[in-house]
């Protein structure tokens, strides 16, 4: 059962957290300003937007995930305290602690996504139409919930202390070999395609560059099914993943 006080309560102490707007906020703007609406080439035109509005859906889903995979960080905390038996006892159960701890992600995640577009919309940001502004964002806020899964695994895998740095330096590396930060070249397009981070990055982009893909050597037609396959894959591997670390740290007890 879902509570929408206690969705309230934990994604009011999350936005009070000051600590969490250095790499959810402040680190995204700052990169959309300095490689985005501060560039000369900003307003060059990309499918239904501009090269500031790729930049911007970028920087907007890299804080979403960022702010995915802190929070993971806490959930696996309270878990590993014993937390998790007193959640299976009552009503909902595990289950549905977890799925309210995914919401709460999409909630906070709306705070620096929002911040971001608007900071787009007055600088040199341009989507065609206002639909297409509204998708991107949408999609931007809820592309971080799979990597809920992604840092609760981390934690059950690398322990709740550890995992928040490791896990921390890992998804940078998967979002610029995801080529979330900047385009690659064809070769690293062939290896991007299987990483984790690259099908949530096309997907917050396709209202803007449709059922294309920018790399280093020019404009390259790709389906959107290669995509949705890609988030589904890996959700479903860091699912999976989480279940079996869960098993592993429970049975060492």
């Amino acid at each position: 059962m879902i509570n929408p006080r206690y969705i309230a309560l934990v994604a009011k102490q999350r936005l009070t957290d000051t600590s969490f707007y250095f790499f959810t906020l402040f680190l995204p703007l700052g990169m959309y300003i300095f490689f985005g609406a501060a560039q000369s080439w900003s307003e060059a035109r990309a499918g239904h937007g501009n090269v500031a509005a790729w930049i911007m859906a970028s920087m907007s889903v890299y804080s979403a995930i960022t702010c995915a995979t802190s929070s993971a960080s806490e959930i696996s905390v309270e878990l590993s305290n014993g937390w998790g038996r007193q959640v299976a006892l009552t009503r909902g159960g595990l289950s549905s602690y977890l799925f309210t701890k995914l919401l709460v992600t999409a909630v906070i995640s709306v705070v620096p996504v929002a911040v971001i577009f608007t900071a787009g919309a007055l600088t040199t940001a341009v989507i065609d139409t206002p639909g297409r502004w509204a998708a991107a964002f949408a999609l931007c806020c809820l592309g971080g919930i799979p990597f809920t899964l992604y840092g609760i695994m981390s934690a059950t895998w690398l322990g709740a202390r550890n995992s928040a740095s490791i896990s921390g330096a890992v998804l940078s590396l998967l979002a610029f070999m995801g080529g979330l930060f900047l385009p690659l070249s064809d070769g690293l397009m062939k290896v991007a395609r299987f990483t984790p981070v690259y099908g949530v990055a096309n997907l917050v982009r396709y209202p803007i560059q449709g059922s294309y893909v920018i790399t280093t050597s020019g404009i390259h037609h790709e389906q959107l099914w290669m995509q949705i396959v890609n988030v589904v894959a890996w959700t479903l591997i860091f699912a999976v993943l989480c279940y079996v670390g869960r098993n592993r740290s429970t049975s060492r007890k």
